[in-house]
């Protein structure tokens, strides 16, 4: 009798988690199609998801190998993070919102971060060789432009301590040969009041220390 009643107890729960199962399922269903109904005469604002995407959003419940819930949004079989951050939650991953941003997003994103970030926050995440890999990269009008606004916002004081505080040998030693060959052919050019020792230390750096004078 004990027997039977526990196979009748195990009975009765395998029904109701397909019974809940089921409900579950139809209850999508149900959703789908009371939401086309409701906003049949309603087109989908720009930059959202379709109607079609939007109806088919599912969230989905996983354990992952250390057993901890992690919850994602999935639509048409494909899944993305719902994450939490400490301004509210984040769908999908860092590089993939990065990826989907247009040029203008992206353009805003990096002015507001620059703008609004201290010289601390500013150093943790943009390097001196960041920032001279974007001069070496955009053209010299603009990079020329730059650096020329940057010295008129700045004192006579401020500049002279800058390139007091500068290491010109490893700046130097810093630039690509072919550069080097740009500089000491203009300075030939030029500068022909140039003292021979000035003009020795340049060759030096750019064909080492072991030429003869």
């Amino acid at each position: 009798m004990a027997k039977k009643s526990v196979i009748g107890l195990f009975g009765y729960g395998a029904a109701a988690l397909l019974s809940a199962a089921l409900t579950y399922a139809c209850k999508d269903n149900i959703n789908y199609y009371v939401n086309t109904a409701r906003f049949c005469n309603a087109a989908h604002q720009a930059g959202f998801v379709s109607k079609e995407q939007s109806f088919n959003l599912r969230i989905v419940w996983e354990k992952n190998d250390d057993g901890n819930l992690e919850t994602y949004i999935e639509q048409n079989g494909a899944k993305y993070e719902i994450l939490s951050r400490a301004d509210g939650i984040m769908v999908g991953d860092a590089y993939h919102n990065w990826n989907n941003f247009g040029a203008a997003e992206k353009k805003n994103v990096i002015s507001s971060e620059i703008r609004n970030a201290g010289s601390q926050e500013l150093d943790s995440f943009v390097s001196t060789r960041d920032i001279l890999y974007l001069l070496d990269k955009i053209p010299n009008k603009t990079s020329n432009e730059i650096i020329d606004g940057f010295v008129k916002t700045r004192s006579k004081e401020d500049l002279f301590a800058m390139l007091n505080s500068i290491d010109y040998e490893n700046l130097w030693d810093a630039i690509p040969k072919e550069k080097k060959k740009e500089i000491l052919i203009d300075n030939i050019k030029n500068s022909t009041k140039r003292s021979f020792e000035d003009l020795k230390i340049m060759l030096r750096g750019f064909w080492g220390d072991n030429i003869g004078y």
